[in-house]
């Protein structure tokens, strides 16, 4: 059995080729940006594609000319997800594809939508609102405390630091909102939630949970959020009993990530989105034996036991080496050297943590490897200037 996986120039397209290889699945990579993720030895081969974001029916276009047939399509993309499940009926012809539903898709990536949907559910959310213009923007943002959340209510294949930010006040608000709104009209206005960023993730076959895991960000790659660079897997009985709630709630299909925000001070969780795609912490749960690529594999050929749910309370904790490196050297700019250092030892200490495993440093795949250290030797070079 082949696989077609889209978007090689994602990191989680390398994660899910690199499981399913080591499956003796043959995964071939529809291409067409250029990414180090695209070199790996995993893939059996890469072949070149019009822009699925720019030019999408002439990307389905040509991947229908291609003379594979019976393979299983997995989109890696919103983008590419969207447009596999407006298309599926004549996708299916020729491939096997996920069996979702563009509404679904639509509530996840609407961020308004997803907080809606989870709020009627009776968890709870951080209080946010969509106004219309600036004009109404500033009058209601008098209900918030600084700072305040401004984000894209769609991702659209956009990085975080482009999709969201922090305003700490209202100058710093209306060029957010007008930034914001270049991008996308009707940006959301979120209450900021202090706390640590923790998800649940979920294979689900209409509304049954096949496989469930979830992890917590140790440390986020901007200072303001983002994805993991430090992780670990993280075990909560309201978070699977809220996953539970939301794909019997929407007759989930699929995989999805739910994201929250845990404030220890008080043990309270605030929903924040639904990522209705492969996460940037899938390694994590791999690692951890909760194989979400090769399950999804399985799922998309009918050949999984729907009243098996995966699961693994292992305690397993994942480092991206030279984004933890420069995440932490960033959180450390503005003290002084002596503080800067008495830090730079409880880092290095991190490293010491038997339950600690690395990703990029699959000593077969030498491109990805060769690259991570290239990265990791500028990264210590730059943690040393402030310093030492």
């Amino acid at each position: 059995m082949k696989v077609l996986l889209t978007d090689t120039h994602w990191r989680t397209s390398y994660y899910v080729c690199k499981s399913l290889s080591k499956r003796g699945i043959e995964v071939v990579g529809l291409k067409y940006r250029d990414t180090i993720f695209d070199k790996t030895r995993y893939y059996k081969q890469i072949i070149n594609v019009p822009s699925l974001e720019d030019e999408p029916d002439l990307w389905l276009e040509e991947v229908m000319k291609l003379k594979i047939s019976h393979a299983a399509l997995i989109p890696i993309s919103i983008e590419s997800l969207k447009l596999v499940a407006s298309k599926k009926k004549i996708l299916k012809d020729k491939f096997i594809v996920p069996d979702i539903s563009i509404d679904q898709l639509n509530m996840a990536n609407d961020k308004q939508k997803a907080i809606n949907f989870m709020r009627e559910l009776g968890i709870r959310v951080p209080e946010t609102i969509m106004p219309e213009s600036l004009e109404e923007a500033e009058k209601l943002i008098t209900k918030f405390d600084f700072p305040i959340v401004v984000k894209l209510r769609e991702e659209k294949n956009l990085s975080p630091v482009e999709r969201y930010g922090i305003a700490h006040n209202k100058d710093q608000f209306i060029e957010l909102y007008k930034n914001l709104s270049l991008l996308q009209p009707y940006p959301l206005i979120q209450e900021y939630v202090q706390g640590q960023g923790v998800g649940i993730s979920l294979l689900s076959q209409k509304g049954n949970i096949i496989a469930m895991s979830s992890h917590q960000r140790l440390r986020e790659q901007f200072l303001t959020g983002g994805p993991s660079t430090y992780c670990s897997v993280f075990d909560s009985s309201i978070l699977k009993e809220w996953a539970i709630k939301f794909t019997q709630a929407s007759c989930w299909n699929g995989i999805a990530m739910l994201e929250f925000k845990y404030d220890r001070s008080n043990d309270t969780f605030y929903f924040m989105e639904v990522n209705p795609r492969f996460w940037g912490t899938v390694e994590l749960a791999i690692r951890n034996n909760i194989d979400f690529p090769y399950l999804y594999f399985k799922w998309l050929n009918s050949d999984i036991n729907d009243s098996i749910v995966h699961t693994s309370d292992k305690l397993l904790k994942l480092k991206f080496i030279s984004d933890d490196i420069c995440a932490f050297t960033n959180s450390i700019l503005d003290l002084d050297k002596n503080k800067r250092r008495k830090l730079l030892y409880n880092y290095v200490q991190e490293y010491t943590d038997p339950q600690l495993s690395y990703m990029f440093l699959d000593l077969q795949d030498h491109k990805i490897i060769g690259e991570e250290v290239k990265r990791i030797i500028i990264q210590l070079l730059r943690l040393a200037k402030y310093t030492l």
